[in-house]
């Protein structure tokens, strides 16, 4: 079975059937699904047995797996076999949610069998979105929301609510309850500034989080999430918490109120967050979430060393430009003490990518996306130079 060849849905459904997973409760699949890595946006391995002389992408197994689960969902509610019949629902279910018809005609074009337009839709749905984030690399957080269309079918095929209108309510939770937990890191630095955005690109509604939740208590999660939403969204925010590596005091404690509203009690709080550090230790050097395609990132990702050494050595031009900028100065000096506001980070943004275009080396820098680096090249840069930031520039 190749998913990436036509006809592999077919193949998929005779595994589905060989194998055990449709008898499994539903928190034993999710469980499952957990271990797979689907949950994190990076599958590791398959729910199904698959041909072991194959190498499969991540992409490749987040199909498998999105199909497994739907099915999986379906079965719960119609109790047959998976047949044609489950493919033309599915497939109807999609049609529903992408009611567009253009879209669905760029997706189809020739296509007219259910399981021909259910493999492009899947497709298109695994495959990385253009939007706000380059489309190189949004997969990281696109294919950690795959499994919002599980919940989404399962709510369609229990209650009357249509799939579009119960998707835009699952994405507002995410939505601002990732943005509520980024809040929490004593230190909120450019990648958690670019999680949001990745998220935000990601989903099939926009929201102005900012300005409508202020605390956990002002969401309604009993009204949208079952238990099995309630463990994905736990294991969302984990995620967004651990992007640093690292989970804080005051992450735990929004962990903890985070729980009562979901439902869950604290030894679901203590899995979810146990199982993501396992998990992350063991596949590491396979989880794109830790290793961000864009070349800038990538770059500074895989060489924090040779970008300190390429300022470093450039160090007495940095300064000469740096210093004839009091005001640059006495902006970057005061950002090791406090937040700077949006316009003092306009300045500052915009004085370094002036000198670093007149510095060919550093060029790279100005780039687009480079904004993504300068929290950490403003942070380095007193360290660079000391004598360039004392306390003569603080009385300026």
């Amino acid at each position: 079975m190749n998913p990436s060849a036509s006809g592999w849905l077919t193949k998929c459904l005779h595994s589905i059937v060989e194998s055990d997973l449709l008898s499994l409760k539903p928190e034993r699949f999710y469980e499952t699904l957990r271990s797979s890595g689907f949950i994190y946006g990076s599958s590791q391995a398959a729910l199904i047995p698959l041909n072991s002389k194959l190498k499969y992408t991540q992409q490749e197994l987040a199909k498998i797996n999105l199909f497994v689960a739907l099915v999986y969902i379906d079965h719960k509610a119609f109790d047959d076999q998976p047949s044609i019949e489950i493919i033309t629902r599915i497939t109807g279910f999609y049609e529903s949610i992408y009611s567009e018809r253009n879209y669905l005609k760029s997706i189809f074009k020739l296509k007219s069998k259910p399981e021909q337009k259910l493999e492009q839709l899947i497709h298109k749905r695994v495959q990385t979105n253009e939007g706000l984030i380059q489309k190189n690399f949004s997969h990281i957080i696109t294919n950690a929301l795959l499994f919002t269309d599980v919940l989404t079918y399962n709510k369609t095929l229990i209650s009357s609510t249509p799939p579009s209108e119960y998707t835009k309510s699952l994405e507002y939770l995410i939505m601002s309850t990732v943005y509520l937990a980024l809040g929490q890191k004593t230190s909120q630095t450019s990648y958690d500034t670019l999680i949001l955005k990745l998220l935000q690109s990601s989903l099939r509604y926009n929201f102005q989080t900012e300005k409508d939740i202020k605390q956990i208590e002002d969401i309604h999660y009993s009204e949208i999430l079952d238990y099995t939403g309630s463990l994905y969204l736990l294991d969302l925010t984990c995620m967004a918490i651990y992007s640093d590596e690292k989970v804080e005091v005051d992450e735990l404690s929004f962990l903890s109120k985070l729980g009562p509203q979901l439902n869950l009690k604290d030894h679901h709080i203590e899995t979810a967050v146990e199982f993501l550090f396992k998990f992350v230790f063991i596949h590491k050097k396979n989880i794109a979430y830790f290793h961000f395609s864009n070349p800038l990132t990538h770059f500074y990702n895989k060489n924090q060393k040779a970008v300190k050494l390429l300022l470093s050595r450039n160090k007495n031009r940095l300064s000469k430009e740096i210093m004839q900028s009091k005001e640059l100065v006495y902006l970057i000096s005061q950002s090791t003490k406090r937040e700077l506001n949006a316009e003092e980070k306009a300045k500052v943004k915009a004085q370094l990518y002036d000198i670093f275009k007149s510095i060919p080396s550093l060029a790279i820098f100005a780039l687009p996306g480079g904004g993504v680096l300068l929290p950490i090249i403003i942070k380095f840069i007193p360290q660079l130079l000391p004598s360039a930031f004392n306390e003569n520039y603080e009385k300026d």
